[in-house]
């Protein structure tokens, strides 16, 4: 059990960083300034929203793109989210000891069938993807939204919404209701987002953006949804082909959650990594 524990201390908030630094990466506001072989010569990257502009940020700053990326991951407040339930309520996380083996298993055997962290390589890790959400369904990068009525309208429940009303909706408590989720809400299980084919696989099974919404509904869905979860893949597989990361934390140390426009986790989250064993 004490080995159970410790391979899912290596996986969620691992998972959860990632989730952070790469949708930061599509939604910050800031630009990018880069400078070519003439230095009185500057080149000013378009402001990287929406999607576009960080992809051709990466393709011009060339081999300077990880350092970046790293800056971006470093100055992120999103990188420094709560991860405090999945170590001060370890149950989280634990629920379900059967399938904690699975997790570790099919991440890894996933990861390691892939010839390179490739953005086609890694489309199809369908049981990482479901890890993936199933993080966000816990602890979403945005905890909360609000939306104005740019119109007098009408609820499906009838309630009337004058115009220049606030509504808001709380995507935090969401993943917590047992009328969405069932009983088992608050374990963390990517199997509800997967089913099994006839050819023993996993297949990955959506839910409806209303009730997941992570990257908004309807209209306001996030535009880049899909890469993001693409760009999640693809550090998952570059990373965990080569270290293991685990938390270190103090015994019985509850951290300290901040709940503002993004969260996070107060003082960061310590983490140690080391390099991945390989059988030679």
């Amino acid at each position: 059990m004490i080995e159970i524990v410790t391979n899912l201390q290596l996986l969620a908030p691992f998972f959860l960083f990632l989730i952070f630094a790469v949708l930061f990466f599509f939604f910050t506001s800031t630009g990018l300034e880069k400078k070519d072989a003439h230095p009185t010569q500057p080149i000013t990257i378009p402001k990287p929203y929406p999607l576009i502009g960080h992809y051709l940020a990466l393709k011009d700053l060339g081999n300077h793109r990880d350092k970046w990326l790293a800056d971006i991951v470093k100055i992120s407040p999103a990188a420094t989210f709560t991860l405090h339930h999945p170590l001060g309520r370890r149950e989280v996380i634990t629920g379900n000891p059967a399938n904690n083996p699975l997790l570790e298993k099919e991440i890894l055997k996933e990861t390691m069938e892939k010839s390179a962290p490739a953005y086609n390589e890694v489309k199809d890790m369908v049981y990482t993807h479901a890890a993936l959400c199933e993080s966000m369904k816990l602890y979403p990068p945005v905890p909360m939204d609000s939306k104005e009525a740019v119109d007098d309208d009408v609820l499906e429940d009838g309630t009337m919404v004058k115009k220049g009303t606030l509504v808001s909706y709380h995507v935090y408590a969401m993943g917590r209701l047992e009328s969405i989720w069932g009983e088992d809400w608050e374990e963390f299980k990517p199997e509800r987002w997967l089913e099994k084919v006839e050819s023993g696989k996993w297949k990955f099974v959506g839910r409806d953006s209303f009730t997941y919404p992570v990257f908004q509904a309807g209209p306001r869905m996030c535009l880049g949804k899909e890469m993001a979860f693409m760009q999640m893949q693809r550090v998952v597989a570059g990373i965990m082909r080569r270290f293991r990361i685990v938390p270190v934390v103090l015994p019985r140390v509850d951290p300290h959650f901040i709940s503002f426009l993004s969260s996070h986790m107060e003082g960061g989250f310590p983490v140690k990594i080391t390099h991945m064993k390989t059988s030679t």
